[in-house]
């Protein structure tokens, strides 16, 4: 039995199963919500967190004639659902909620208008069991409307900057458990509004401006000083930072380039991306699940023609190309994610026809790659095509990578213009891409927002499937 024989033998949990002559059982979708007061009443967002299978989600509702907003938690195989989180109509909502390791807790943050000008922001832990909050930080002010939140890795710490009052005046960093159980303490100022917790959850990477342009890290609980990884220009804006999975490296963007440093300030930082043309940047990057190598997109060659590059993070290696040739204009998109396992990235390009996005995966090195100065390309890795032929004027839209790296779930108007679905298919190519959304309603679509459960055993996704313009949860 071949690689693709063997594979096909794969079985979705969530309903479908996959055959090398591409027959498909019809996929069995299940209402993960429970029907919300109100009329009409919908989810309008979910979210997923790490150590957990649940699903948690907002509903717009009535009770009694007044407004409010409910968050609520469902088991991803549809058994169950309980309230979480309810705030009356009278808060605005940015719509930022994030869940904590094993899905504890969800913190919260909320708006309430004072007036044309003020602002009272507020950021809150609810403890989902219960069902009740506690209050990380509130202030408020003419700026103050937004904040920036990260929960660590391990969901005992929560780190946020508070905006400036003014334009001359600086951001801080603060840090506080998500049970409140101690005070609110000030990390650091003069800080932007990019920066990460560490995979050990101990400290805090970030950029600074205006006093220090750079990068820097300080522990979480304030209990060193903050530490100097890169000494930058006041024309230098950091765009993005990452941390390698061992925690031993940062990986950030700062002007037109990639740079890789150790976070013990061991040594200086190093430029990954190969050598770039007159106006090229790089526009995205992330990290493999092993941290040795990077994934950027950069218009590396040929300014404003965006293509994949692979290279390891300490830089000890030039970058290889990744995506295939590409027509005039065609371009890979920054929507790009490496699997969980290390050995593919799939990516959205219009590589065989402008302007039309399909989905591919590429193969990724399985060690790096070194090569002499001067030395030849290494081999170029392995390339397929993943999506099923597109009706004309379709797209592949967006797609997720499940957690163990086999499978692609996919967003497209594949069958009939303009009518959203999700579609499944093996991340090596072995098997035809099929349907997996059901049957939806007429005029119904599946919603932008879907996402793998971490075990990568359910889909969850938002859709109008059994009423027009009504959207629940489904998996």
């Amino acid at each position: 039995m071949d690689a693709c024989s063997f594979r096909s033998l794969i079985r979705f949990s969530f309903g479908l199963a996959w055959a090398s002559s591409a027959a498909a059982v019809t996929s069995q979708s299940v209402p993960l919500s429970a029907p919300l007061p109100g009329i009409p009443a919908s989810v309008t967002s979910f979210w997923t967190g790490p150590g957990t299978t649940d699903v948690f989600y907002r509903g717009d509702e009535s009770l009694d004639g007044n407004e409010s907003t409910v968050v609520y938690r469902a088991t991803a195989d549809g058994s169950g659902s309980s309230t979480v989180a309810a705030r009356p109509e009278w808060y605005e909502y940015s719509d930022v909620i994030a869940i904590a390791q094993g899905g504890d807790h969800v913190v919260e943050q909320t708006v309430e208008y004072l007036d044309e000008y003020w602002y009272e922001l507020t950021l809150s832990a609810w403890e989902t069991e219960s069902a009740t909050s506690v209050v990380l930080w509130s202030a408020f002010g003419e700026y103050v409307d937004h904040t920036e939140f990260r929960i660590s890795p391990d969901g005992t710490q929560v780190v946020f900057i508070v905006p400036a009052e003014g334009f001359f005046e600086p951001s801080t960093l603060y840090g506080v458990p998500i049970d409140r159980s101690s005070p609110v303490k000030l990390l650091d100022t003069w800080v932007s509004s990019i920066f990460v917790i560490t995979p050990d959850s101990l400290r805090a990477v970030y950029s600074t401006s205006y006093a220090q342009y750079g990068l820097r890290s300080v522990a979480a609980d304030d209990s060193q000083p903050p530490l100097t990884l890169a000494v930058l220009g006041s024309s230098d804006f950091v765009r993005e930072i990452q941390i390698t999975p061992d925690g031993s490296r940062a990986l950030y963007r700062v002007g037109d380039g990639l740079f890789s440093v150790p976070l013990d300030a061991s040594a200086p930082p190093v430029e990954l991306n190969g050598p770039l043309v007159s106006g090229g940047l790089v526009n995205a990057f992330q990290i493999s699940p092993d941290g040795t190598r990077a994934v950027y997109l950069a218009d590396q060659a040929v300014n404003e023609r965006f293509e994949l590059f692979e290279v390891p993070v300490d830089g000890r290696s030039r970058a290889r190309r990744l995506n295939g040739p590409l027509v005039a204009a065609g371009d890979v998109q920054s929507d790009f994610r490496i699997s969980g396992d290390g050995e593919h990235v799939g990516y959205r390009a219009d590589q065989s026809a402008d302007e039309v996005f399909e989905l591919y995966s590429a193969d990724l090195a399985r060690t790096p790659r070194v090569r002499a100065p001067g030395g030849t390309a290494s081999s170029a890795p392995r390339r397929r095509k993943l999506n099923a032929p597109l009706v004309a004027g379709s797209d592949v839209l967006s797609f997720l990578i499940s957690p163990d790296g086999t499978r692609v779930v996919y967003r497209a108007d594949g069958l009939q213009f303009r009518r959203f679905e999700l579609f499944g298919v093996l991340i090596d190519g072995c098997a035809t891409a099929v349907p997996i959304s059901g049957t939806l309603v007429l005029n119904g679509d599946v919603q932008p927002e879907f996402v793998f459960s971490p075990d990568g055993k359910h889909v969850a996704y938002r859709a109008d499937a059994l009423e027009n313009e009504v959207f629940e949860l489904f998996g």
